[in-house]
């Protein structure tokens, strides 16, 4: 005969515990999408000079929108008006997001902030970032005797 050694309260918790995770994982899966994505959503290129972050804003005003760089850190934050129903009217669905947003992204180098370019046209902000000369990796000759 085989006497469990793990007391009855700690296999009560394993069981438990497994359900919660059973739970979780089928709610996931349910999910939408819109729901679990990072808003704004960006697309980023990357060189040894340089990146490009492309950063979705449709709808929002541009004059709503902060960008910054420090140090290797660009940031992106602003805020999208409550858009409100037709006075007789209700929402049906309702999937943009509203109310205040930000992004970190942290970039690959330490870029130049004299030489930052950002245009925001069909609801996309892309900025322009060129590495700093000093972030640059530096050719080192080799002398031989």
């Amino acid at each position: 005969m085989y006497i469990s050694t793990i007391p009855i309260n700690r296999l009560i918790f394993d069981d438990l515990l497994n359900w919660h995770n059973e739970f979780n994982r089928y709610f996931e899966d349910i999910r939408p999408v819109w729901q679990t994505q990072k808003y704004p959503a960006m697309k980023t290129w990357a060189s040894e000079d340089g990146i490009i972050v492309d950063i979705e804003l449709p709808g929002i005003d541009i004059q709503k929108v902060n960008l910054s760089v420090s140090n290797d850190e660009l940031t992106v934050s602003g805020s999208r008006d409550i858009e409100q129903p037709a006075k007789d009217g209700s929402y049906h669905m309702q999937e943009r997001t509203s109310g205040d947003f930000s992004r970190i992204l942290t970039l690959p180098f330490t870029a130049d902030t004299n030489k930052i370019e950002a245009k925001y046209k069909n609801g996309i902000l892309r900025v322009r970032l060129v590495r700093a000369e000093e972030d640059k990796p530096k050719k080192i000759q080799i002398e031989t005797t």
